[in-house]
């Protein structure tokens, strides 16, 4: 099945601090991570778009997703800058949000990346329709298993709120397919650089799998050299989210082993963040739900040049 899905963006320690003047508002962002990927793309394209836009932006985030302490503590400190604008991704919004309400009874504006909190907390959600991009990856990764197939869902962690609806999107699509046996027992990412094991161990524990469905970065990619090392290269197939179209991933579709990717562009969702940002703190109005880019990449549009633009973002 062809298919290829592209929101257009509706809008054409752990700090970066700026060393000269700007005229534009000051605008604080916490993101989720540091790691090389998803957030890091996300951080450049915040601060491009507020160099572009003449808006003093401090980045601010935690080395990894699973240290959940960091978040409250660096959004105290970005509390403290004088902010027009906050632009938040909140691991556990839960922990975050009397303070994001604070800041926001002074006047704050408030911009939520990836994660929403619950209603009348923030003035714009920047992020995903994470059931809508999950349903149309699981219609991928059901065509690859016929009835009595056994399949598998790679988890990513407990804490990712927005990983857990694509699991749980996969979950509900399997479920309306009779005659499939679903192994969803294994994390990827429970524990800091795991994937590798992980994923070996999911093969070993459920050798009679056909497809594997990968929520997360990471755990897709180490599906990937799990299945090259095992020798199970056209035995167990793949269908995974990442960040734009990286080699391994792009060398995996050649080869037969993965058969969809959801390609996020996360340096959209920064750019679209600070945009938004800035709108709300010069007084204009921004639409409350911004929708950033992604690319539904399968074995028939791998090739079209749509895609190919993704290998080098």
């Amino acid at each position: 099945m062809a298919m290829s899905l592209r929101l257009a963006a509706v809008f054409a320690a752990c700090c970066w601090v700026p060393l000269t003047g700007y005229a534009g508002p000051r605008v604080g962002v916490l993101l989720k991570d540091r790691l090389p990927g998803f957030w890091v793309y996300a951080e450049q394209g915040a601060v491009e778009t507020g160099e572009q836009l003449g808006a003093e932006v401090i980045v601010k985030a935690p080395p990894s997703v699973l240290d959940v302490g960091f978040q409250p503590r660096l959004l105290a400190a970005l509390a403290t800058q004088n902010l027009d604008a906050l632009v938040v991704a909140p691991t556990n919004p839960d922990a975050v949000e009397a303070m994001v309400r604070e800041l926001a009874g002074k006047g704050v504006k408030i911009v939520t990346l990836d994660t929403p909190f619950k209603d009348g907390v923030a003035d714009v959600f920047v992020g995903a329709d994470q059931a809508v991009i999950a349903a149309a990856a699981a219609q991928v990764f059901l065509e690859l298993a016929k009835d009595g197939d056994e399949v598998a869902l790679l988890r990513n962690n407990s804490l990712d709120r927005p990983v857990l609806l694509r699991e749980q999107a996969l979950r509900q699509a399997v479920q309306s397919r009779s005659g499939l046996v679903l192994h969803a027992d294994v994390f990827a990412s429970s524990e800091k650089n795991q994937e590798d094991q992980q994923a070996q161990l999911l093969l070993t524990q459920h050798p009679k799998i056909k497809a594997v469905f990968a929520s997360a970065t990471r755990g897709t990619l180490s599906t990937i050299r799990a299945i090259r090392q095992s020798g199970l290269v056209g035995k167990v197939k793949v269908v995974g989210f990442g960040t734009y179209l990286p080699d391994e991933a792009a060398q995996a579709f050649e080869d037969g082993i993965l058969h969809g990717w959801v390609a996020q562009e996360p340096k959209d969702l920064g750019v679209q963040g600070v945009r938004a940002a800035v709108a709300l703190a010069k007084g204009e109005s921004v639409p409350a739900v911004v929708r950033p880019a992604f690319v539904l990449v399968t074995s028939d549009n791998f090739r079209s040049p749509e895609v190919q633009a993704l290998r080098k973002p």
